[in-house]
């Protein structure tokens, strides 16, 4: 007898029903994400409830690969659009375009994402220029209705919902005005994580040895506090120490690989410096 395949799964207690779209751009692999009880059960909220959710946090803190995994566990499409200062109205949107001597309405990242249904993930979305924001709203009004610029009305697919995520204050990002910001019922401050979660993980997904997973970490949080003291410029993220760890475990010493992929990134000389001495 054929078992019955699940109808729905539970993401922190919340029970969600499985999509099981056959879209291609469904996530087909899965990346472990260490989070709070409580901020997983608030995008599963965010999902089951169709609210708009805003994920703030330093970059590599894994903010996007949340929502990607919420995709993957449901089989749902996936669609991330990084939003920069070179966005275009017509990049999100769509524009008229002519085939074969007849016009017709191609549509942009976003309203093709809501025609199919997708989770879409507006990434560093405090990046957008006034021009892109403004069709941003339609979004996280209750509708989510976008109106386009040949008058037509655009309303998503029921499966359809909205994540944004930005990093504090960067540079090249904007402060997003109040208004905007109150559009989003649901707020998420993702921190680092703690020194013994991040060793784990270091040593669970990448394979490196306590010793220097410790060691990556015990540097990390020295350099984090440096960072926060407006001491240097540059973040040491998880994503940082995974990817020092994968150079290590692939032939590279641990400050061969600490040295190519993190002290080079800055362009200052002296933070460099900094950057190598700490590790040291």
């Amino acid at each position: 007898m054929n078992k019955k395949k699940p109808s729905s799964v539970t993401i922190a207690t919340i029970d969600l029903e499985l999509v099981n779209s056959k879209d291609k751009s469904v996530p087909t692999t899965v990346q472990n994400i260490i989070v709070p009880e409580a901020d997983m059960k608030a995008i599963a909220l965010a999902y089951r409830e169709n609210l708009p959710c805003l994920i703030i946090g330093e970059t590599g803190t894994g903010k996007t690969s949340l929502v990607r995994n919420l995709a993957y566990s449901l089989q749902q499409a996936y669609v991330r659009v990084n939003m920069t200062g070179f966005t275009t109205p017509d990049e999100l949107i769509g524009s008229k375009s002519v085939k074969d001597g007849a016009t017709y309405y191609e549509h942009g990242i976003i309203t093709d994402a809501m025609n199919r249904g997708a989770i879409l993930v507006l990434d560093e979305i405090n990046a957008t220029t006034p021009d892109c924001l403004f069709i941003l709203h339609g979004l996280m009004d209750e509708d989510r209705a976008i109106t386009l610029p040949n008058g037509d009305v655009v309303r998503p697919h029921e499966n359809f919902r909205v994540f944004a995520t930005c990093n504090p204050d960067y540079e090249g990002t904007r402060t997003m005005n109040k208004a905007f910001v109150d559009r989003f019922p649901i707020v998420l401050n993702i921190e680092c994580l703690e020194p013994m979660q991040e060793k784990n993980l270091l040593v669970s997904r990448e394979g490196v040895d306590q010793n220097t997973a410790n060691g990556l970490v015990v540097t990390a949080n020295t350099l984090r506090k440096e960072y926060f003291d407006n001491k240097v410029s540059t973040y040491i993220s998880t994503r940082s120490l995974l990817n020092v760890a994968r150079l290590s475990k692939n032939g590279l010493t641990v400050r061969e690989a600490w040295e190519t992929s993190v002290t080079r990134k800055p362009t200052n000389k002296d933070e460099q410096k900094i950057l190598l001495d700490i590790f040291l």
